[in-house]
């Protein structure tokens, strides 16, 4: 049997190199709001304005599905 561990992440989206410092960044802005719910998941639950914004990422690369998805989590 083989046992895998994964890095805790904050954001439901899986780790790119190229986004590393971006959410580094947001994380140091944002960290007093991201202890202030222990219940929450991840961060879609504890910033909608991150949520819309990766919307609008997919829609902006024509991946309309994941921003529907984005849109209305």
């Amino acid at each position: 049997s083989v046992k895998i561990n994964f890095t805790p992440r904050v954001f439901p989206t899986p780790m790119r190199e190229s986004k590393k410092q971006e959410e580094e960044d947001w994380i140091a802005r944002n960290r007093r709001f991201l202890k202030s719910n222990p219940h929450a998941r991840d961060v879609s639950e504890r910033d909608p304005v991150w949520l819309k914004g990766k919307g609008d990422e997919f829609y902006k690369q024509g991946d309309f599905m994941g921003a529907v998805n984005a849109y209305t989590a």
